[in-house]
């Protein structure tokens, strides 16, 4: 079997019980630049641990990246091992999961996905930060700023989902910041808008800065925050 895990945010903790016992039955596991060292020590000696962690920066194109590691999937299958592809937070979340089923279905290999928890609910469940509340915001939209600034257009759609009373999640918004910043601020003129940003969601060096959109950016160049980063948006976005 093939297993893709969701490993959670980083805190061994919010492993769950599955995710646990299927790290210490496995005889391979694909890991992730993002799992913690803590939950890797789950992982028993006569396991092969095969790192496939891609970075912003990376050289290798991500599509390049993901053919090898649905090929190592393959491989491993194909040689009698169960396989785990541990995925931090959650396989379907940001995590590339889709890409991964299509494969292992085009292939006619036997597989299940076990959910995680993602950093945004985690994040927000540690600040104690509501994503909904009664009365006052009755969704929650989980985005990602990774490719923001080459589209305005869902920087609008954002910013209009959060004037209707919607909190934001948004994952990986390091770079389009600014941007994202100044077109809520355009959209919810004359609102008090808050936004909590936590770095490290759930480990040791977990750290966050809650503001509004006025000073967000100057707080977080100040604090020089590491990444990743989850960014919590929202007339209510704070800590209660």
């Amino acid at each position: 079997m093939i297993y893709l895990v969701g490993a959670g945010p980083g805190d061994p903790d919010l492993l769950t019980v599955k995710a646990l016992r299927l790290l210490q039955e496995a005889n391979v596991i694909l890991y992730d630049s993002l799992i913690s060292d803590e939950i890797m020590e789950f992982v028993p000696d006569s396991a092969s641990k095969v790192y496939v962690g891609t970075r912003s920066g990376d050289p290798i194109p991500r599509e390049q990246r993901q053919q090898e590691i649905n090929e190592l999937m393959l491989k491993h299958h194909n040689e009698g091992s169960d396989v785990v592809r541990l995925k931090s937070g959650d396989p379907f979340i940001f995590a590339r999961g889709v890409e991964e089923v299509k494969f292992l279905r085009k292939h006619e290999l036997d597989f299940e996905v076990v959910p995680g928890i993602t950093a945004g609910i985690a994040g927000a469940g540690l600040l104690k930060i509501p994503l909904t509340e009664r009365s006052k915001s009755r969704s929650i939209l989980f985005c990602t700023g990774y490719s923001l600034d080459d589209d305005q257009s869902q920087i609008d759609d954002m910013a209009h989902t959060l004037k209707s009373g919607s909190n934001l999640c948004m994952y990986m918004g390091f770079k389009a910041l600014k941007n994202v910043v100044s077109k809520l601020k355009e959209v919810c003129e004359g609102e008090t808008i808050h936004i909590t940003a936590i770095s490290n969601v759930s480990r040791s060096n977990q750290k966050s800065i809650s503001s509004t959109l006025d000073k967000i950016e100057e707080e977080i160049s100040e604090a020089n925050l590491e990444t990743p980063v989850v960014f919590i948006i929202g007339k209510g976005a704070l800590p209660l």
